[in-house]
């Protein structure tokens, strides 16, 4: 029977696919066994031992293909059990597109083609600071894809793991090596993520210009770097300090300064960051209905209610039920991943033109972080999941792979939705289109550097800062910072009459205070008409004040109230004095006599009045 020479390509590292769609289904059965090897520098040395089977007379293997995902790719080489294997290697679209020939032709059914490809990268384990993060490339099923085996060495000198996505089918140290073992039903679909220590230091210094054209003055505010569920921020200064730091709907971090007309004013800031898997000290603020809605709205570049938008969303569910908010979020992140493609002459020339969804949509060619970041948020609010985008700094060193919005730019668009437990998950559509496949929705690394949320609105807060970021060996964080409490109150009440007071509570800097309970407290019994005040989160710098009502009952038989004001193991006092309508004092025995003895007095001194107006009526009429 007459065989056909086939092209047989595998696309890999960060995809696992054939592409060559000639051949008939069922034509070759492919295992692989695939082994990566990291030295203490982080060089990783792979092996692919590579075994295709024959499944029909007609087709037999003259060339093998490997796209790899990175440019850094060396000592390339391919071997089988008669010797070298022709092998050519070339950079395409940012990756490298090795090709194998193979100089004898195995063919016939059963017939077994066995050969090894090897090569080096410096691209699969990077270190940052403390961590070392090992991303190796996702698997997808292919109908000739049989059996997947795959071992990853990892040097024990990088410590225990923090994070293995997905788990390891086994764990073993040997000869120096940490050595993790995964199986096709393991890795299918997925890439494998491994980091080695818990957190990663950032230094940031961030310069800011403020500029009023208001007649009055006027309160102007910067957004300044904030706590979310995967970093920590430390602000050691800021210069001039603000009036005051809030927190807006998308619990950003608004630093105001009340500036006259024409005023400039240069702002600078220094501060720490700690970046993990999760921050413990991080309490997401409940969402209200009204804040969900906000999530879902239409807005600019996240057109919705758009034909074309909901016409795409029809051959992205085809009739699938997806119950969760994560399912359908998938589905999203999936299509925009896939569709979409990363423009890099665009990148190169700096481009950074906002699109929106719909031009994304239409153009999926045009695409930077921007376009990426659009349409997974309308796609995920069309689909009833609340999402947002999310700001911030790349801390990657290869551009190709994990590019920052252009080629000039520290700046990094990303993506967060609202799972189903009501948490904010992030995800980076851009960066697992650009790597090829590296697992970016179900974790992120720690390269991503938060600045701010746009959730509210697509087009604020706005980046208005330049930003120098470091990595130290170590960061200044204190254990602990104690806020400054302050107590506004009269010198003095009277008693039977309400009074106030009024209490500020002040953030010097550093931590945000996360929510708690002000404790008030006097020797005075029900002095106070609250004990317990909820105060939200204060954010460095920033300030809260409330007010509490004063009960000085007329039973009180002391001159001088202590009133303490405690939170956070802080706390201050204050003596108010207590005064008196009348100059002696009464217990409570002798209170409701005393009140009935006032009443009986106004009223005679009422009764008399009247009788002596009507006396002088009658006699002035007399006369």
């Amino acid at each position: 029977m007459k065989r056909i020479v086939c092209l047989f390509i595998l696309v890999f590292a960060f995809l696992f696919f054939p592409t060559d769609t000639r051949a008939a289904a069922n034509t070759f059965s492919v295992n692989y066994k695939v082994n990566y090897d990291v030295s203490e520098s982080g060089t990783t040395t792979v092996t692919d031992n590579v075994t295709i089977k024959n499944l029909s007379d007609r087709y037999y293997v003259s060339h093998f293909t490997v796209k790899i995902g990175s440019v850094t790719i060396s000592n390339v080489s391919a071997n089988n059990s008669n010797g070298s294997i022709p092998v050519r290697s070339q950079i395409q679209d940012n990756k490298t597109v090795i090709t194998l020939t193979f100089p004898n032709q195995i063919s016939g059914l059963g017939k077994v083609q066995s050969f090894t490809i090897s090569y080096k990268s410096e691209d699969f384990a990077r270190r940052f600071g403390k961590v070392w993060e090992v991303n190796l490339p996702r698997v997808y099923p292919t109908s000739e894809l049989n059996r997947y085996d795959l071992t990853l060495k990892v040097p024990i000198d990088f410590g225990e793991p923090s994070l293995v996505y997905p788990k390891a089918d086994n764990q073993t140290v040997d000869n120096g090596k940490i050595i993790f073992s995964f199986s096709k039903n393991t890795i299918l679909n997925k890439g494998v993520s491994i980091s080695f220590g818990d957190y990663q230091f950032v230094s940031f210094r961030a310069h800011y210009h403020l500029k009023s054209s208001s007649l009055l003055p006027k309160l102007q505010s910067i957004v300044i770097p904030s706590d979310s569920s995967t970093q920590q921020v430390f602000i050691n200064w800021i210069s001039p300090l603000p009036e005051n730091v809030t927190l807006d709907r998308d619990g950003n971090y608004l630093a105001w300064y009340r500036l006259k007309h024409k005023e400039e004013l240069n702002i600078k800031l220094l501060g720490e960051a700690k970046i993990s898997a999760n921050n413990p000290f991080y309490t997401q603020s409940k969402l209200s209905p009204a804040d969900l809605k906000t999530e879902l709205k239409s807005d600019l570049f996240w057109e919705t209610g758009d034909s074309e938008i909901t016409d795409e969303l029809k051959n992205i569910l085809k009739d699938q039920p997806h119950k969760t908010r994560s399912q359908r979020a998938r589905l999203a992140y999936n299509f925009v991943v896939s569709y979409l493609k990363y423009n890099y002459k665009k990148w190169e020339l700096n481009s950074n033109e906002r699109l929106g969804a719909v031009t994304a949509l239409n153009h999926p060619n045009d695409s930077l972080d921007q376009e990426y970041a659009d349409l997974f948020i309308t796609l995920a609010r069309a689909l009833g999941v609340p999402a947002r985008r999310v700001v911030g700094i790349s801390l990657a060193t290869n551009d190709k792979l994990r590019p920052t919005t252009t080629k000039d730019s520290q700046i990094h668009y990303w993506d967060e939705y609202l799972d189903d437990q009501d948490h904010w998950v992030m995800v980076d559509p851009t960066w697992e289109a650009t790597t090829g496949g590296i697992n970016y929705f179900d974790r992120l690394d720690l390269e991503h550097i938060i600045l701010f949320v746009q959730g509210e609105s697509s087009i604020s807060p706005l980046i208005d800062g330049n930003f120098d970021l470091s990595i130290p060996s170590k960061l200044s964080f204190p254990d602990s910072i104690s806020p400054k409490l302050e107590i506004d109150s009269p010198q003095a009440v009277w008693k039977g009459i309400p009074g106030s007071l009024k209490v500020t509570v002040i953030n010097q800097g550093g931590y945000s205070f996360s929510p708690g309970f002000v404790t008030l407290s006097s020797n005075v019994p029900s002095f106070f008409g609250e004990k317990n005040v909820f105060v939200p989160q204060i954010p460095p710098f920033g300030n809260f004040s409330f007010i509490v009502n004063l009960n000085p009952g007329i039973e009180i038989n002391k001159s001088n109230a202590q009133v303490e004001v405690s939170f956070l193991g802080s706390s201050v006092t204050k003596e108010i004095q207590i005064k008196s309508l009348v100059p002696w004092n009464f217990g409570k025995p002798y209170i409701l006599p005393f009140i009935l003895g006032i009443v009986f007095i106004i009223f005679y001194l009422l009764v008399l009045n009247i009788h002596i107006y009507i006396k002088r009526s009658k006699a002035a009429s007399s006369s």
